[in-house]
């Protein structure tokens, strides 16, 4: 089973989006779901039998989407100064690249769960 992501469930976690945002999540969505699917292997198969991880799939999808579309300037710092106050803040160098990506913690969430038990050993990523 394949996921793929509407510009109504980016809109969902974060914001209405402008009909070129909406395009954009159109072209992505096909690439964020193969990129989802290439890191955590058997994930489809999953997905097809699990409701709930279809939602959760759909949902990291769709941040994916939304970090590539927070920051369509690929800024990587910014300092703004009003009289004597001055704001800097550095946005994260995937973000600031435009990269399609997700993050360990993402990915953590999707693997299976290894069970483990006495006498068992369990691999390290």
């Amino acid at each position: 089973m394949q996921i793929i992501i509407r510009p109504e469930d980016v809109e969902g976690i974060w914001r209405p989006l402008t009909d070129a945002e909406k395009a954009t999540v159109d072209g992505l969505a096909r690439y964020s779901w193969l990129i989802l699917a290439h890191e955590v292997p058997g994930l489809a198969d999953r997905v097809a039998s699990d409701e709930d991880l279809a939602d959760l799939v759909r949902f990291e999808l769709a941040m994916a989407i939304k970090r590539v579309l927070a920051n369509p300037d690929f800024t990587r710092q910014m300092s703004t100064t009003i009289d004597d106050a001055t704001v800097s803040r550095t946005i994260d160098s995937a973000v600031s690249a435009g990269l399609l990506y997700f993050p360990e913690a993402a990915l953590e969430r999707l693997r299976p769960r290894r069970r483990s038990g006495a006498f068992s050993i369990k691999p390290s990523w």
